[in-house]
């Protein structure tokens, strides 16, 4: 990773924990999109969560990653959207991440 030399990683899914290593070598750091709404949801499935609690409202979060912690980091924006009990969790996913899509585009 070092030798591309990104200025900019973006994290979407990522099933682990960055390690400070790999976060210094960006010059304008990480951008992570967490799938669902911060601080409320943190870790893996936080749409199934919000969806199982029964919360009206989903959402995406993009936030940085500064060190090592899950979730914590400062949040750049938040979007949401109306749970629609017709459809299922991953017709709710796909929609959250065309949104969270646009968000990384305006970053």
């Amino acid at each position: 990773m070092k030798e591309l030399a990104p200025a900019l990683i973006v994290s979407i899914r990522f099933g682990g924990i960055l390690k400070e290593k790999v976060i210094n070598i960006p010059t304008k750091g990480i951008i992570n999109l967490h799938s669902g709404i911060l601080p409320k949801y943190k870790g893996v499935m936080a749409t199934f969560w919000a969806m199982k609690n029964n919360d009206n409202k989903i959402g995406t979060t993009l936030h940085t990653i500064d060190d090592g912690s899950i979730d914590t980091e400062k949040i750049i924006k938040t979007s949401t959207a109306l749970v629609n009990r017709d459809k299922s969790y991953l017709w709710h996913v796909l929609e959250l991440y065309k949104q969270g899509a646009t968000d990384i585009s305006g970053y």
